[in-house]
Order: structure tokens, then C-alpha cells, then sequence
């Protein structure tokens, strides 16, 4: 889970220009181009937070409540529009910029849950809570139906964020946290958890967790690996010695963890491999 991303090529400012010139209301349009410089600036200071896992710190709106102001003389309502209107609309310029988003998953696959097919845009920053961003570039990501609707739309706290798409460090993608267990049932079942490695940071740590809970990793994992284990047990039931099992199992999870390191296939090939109940059934 968590596939590092490569933001679209344009500076974050221009995506909301797009929206902005094609608008159709020409009061609106002046009011949003009048705003522009304080657009930027907010932008800024997102990027800025988000580098230091400090967006927990950013003022959040009302939820609901769509006419409130929220910058100039911009309501909530006025900016969310940019996203509703602008980006999802078919036959406006800015939907070419919704679409090349969704295409920066690797594999077609969301970058959140890595299982998932990417069909839809995810803000990191609710547009319910943070209008401002709805449409910054680094505020949006590719994600699938299921990540979207798990994770809903909360205000971020310093006890609920979750790993930002866009700023994590290395460590997140190079060093194992995703971790599973064997279950003694018959057939055998795979329990997977987030286990971060101590020498992380508590904040890293906590997002890290975080993210496993609030996308529902555990069940949606082991949904995958029930399916996956058929046939894994079929091949097994077919090599006689126990040594054999073990040395497929122990190579299998060093493949994956050697080419995805925190995939839901590397954490259950580990686990099986290290499970004397499964080798001698």
C-alpha cells in the first residue's frame, strides 16, 4: 500500500487558473480571479505543512453551511464549484487534468490500498473542511471507489492523519511495516496488521497506523489473501516434504518483499513461510 506518486508537471496555481477561466459566471469568475494571490499563498503554506506532516494544523471551515466566506469574498460554496463543476465536467479543459491524476497510479492500481482499481480523485484535505484546496494539485490524488468512501471526510487532527500520498519519506515505501499472521482454521486463514519499525518516528509511526485502520486494510487484505490461498494450498498439497513447502514459501515472500515490499502478497508468503502449521499440513 501506499505507492509513492509523482505529481502532474505544472505549478499548483495553474490548475486552479484552468478552473477558473473557464467558469462561466463572470461575477464569480472576477471574484475567483481577484482572489488569486491569496489562492497562492494558501497553496504555499499547504505545501509547506504537508513537507513537515503539519497540515493537522491548518484552520478547518464548518462542515455544511456553503455560504459561509472563506477567503475574500469566496464562500465555501464558490470554491468547492472549481472541483464539482470544472474538474468533473466532461467537456471542460480541466477534466484533461482530473484524468492524467487518475493515470499517475502505478499499474492502474490506487496508490492508497494498492488493490483497488484508480477510478476517481481522492483530496487528502476534505473539501467539505478545506475548500481552499479543492482543486491544488497536491491535495488530490488517484484512488479507488472503496479508499474514497472508507476514509469519508474528516477534519485532520494530529490523532487521525493518515500517510499523505505525496510527501511521505522513502522510509515508508523501503522498509517493512505491512506484517501477517497465520490462522490455525481449516482452511488456514491470513490476519494481517501494521507493525512500523521502532526506529521510525512516533509521527510516522501514528500516521502509519492510522492509515491501515482508517482504509480498512485488515479485512479488505484478507478478503484478497482467502481468495489467493486455494491455490496456494493446492500447489503445497502436491510437494511432499516439508522442507520443499518451506523453501517455496521463504522464496515467494523474498520475491515480493524484494520488488513490493509492503504488498499484502509479501506480509502472507512471510507469514507462511514462517508457519510451521501450514509446512506440515
Amino acid at each position: 500500500p501506499m505507492t509513492p506518486l509523482t505529481p502532474i508537471n505544472i505549478r499548483p496555481i495553474d490548475l486552479y487558473d484552468t478552473t477558473v477561466a473557464s467558469v462561466a459566471c463572470p461575477d464569480l469568475r472576477l471574484r475567483l480571479t481577484n482572489a488569486r494571490n491569496s489562492i497562492s499563498s494558501a497553496y504555499d503554506d499547504y505545501i509547506d505543512k504537508g513537507l513537515t506532516f503539519q497540515l493537522h494544523t491548518m484552520q478547518a471551515c464548518l462542515r455544511g453551511k456553503y455560504n459561509q466566506t472563506i477567503m475574500a469574498s469566496l464562500s465555501k460554496k464558490d470554491l468547492n464549484r472549481l472541483y464539482s463543476y470544472e474538474m468533473l465536467d466532461k467537456s471542460k479543459p480541466a477534466r484533461k487534468i482530473y484524468d492524467k491524476i487518475i493515470t499517475c497510479a502505478p499499474h492502474g492500481l490506487c496508490p492508497i490500498c494498492g488493490i483497488g482499481d484508480a477510478d476517481t480523485v481522492d483530496h487528502f484535505a476534505a473539501k467539505a473542511y478545506y475548500p481552499t484546496f479543492a482543486v491544488l494539485i497536491f491535495n488530490l490524488a488517484p484512488a479507488c471507489t472503496s479508499c474514497n468512501k472508507n476514509k469519508s471526510a474528516p477534519k485532520i487532527n494530529q490523532d487521525n492523519q493518515t500517510l499523505h500520498p505525496h510527501f511521505e519519506p522513502s522510509l515508508i515505501h523501503d522498509e517493512t511495516w505491512l506484517k501477517a499472521v497465520v490462522l490455525e482454521t481449516h482452511p488456514p486463514t491470513i490476519s494481517f496488521f501494521a507493525d512500523p519499525p521502532s526506529h521510525w518516528s512516533q509521527d510516522l509511526r501514528e500516521r502509519t497506523l492510522n492509515h491501515f485502520q482508517s482504509f480498512n486494510l485488515k479485512r479488505r487484505y484478507g478478503i484478497q489473501a482467502a481468495a489467493e490461498l486455494t491455490g496456494i494450498i493446492k500447489y503445497l498439497s502436491i510437494i511432499r516434504s516439508e522442507l520443499d513447502k518451506r523453501n517455496h514459501l521463504t522464496l515467494m515472500a523474498a520475491v515480493e518483499r524484494s520488488s513490493r515490499r509492503n504488498s499484502w502478497q509479501a506480509a502472507m508468503y512471510e507469514a507462511l513461510s514462517t508457519s510451521t502449521w501450514v509446512s506440515t499440513h
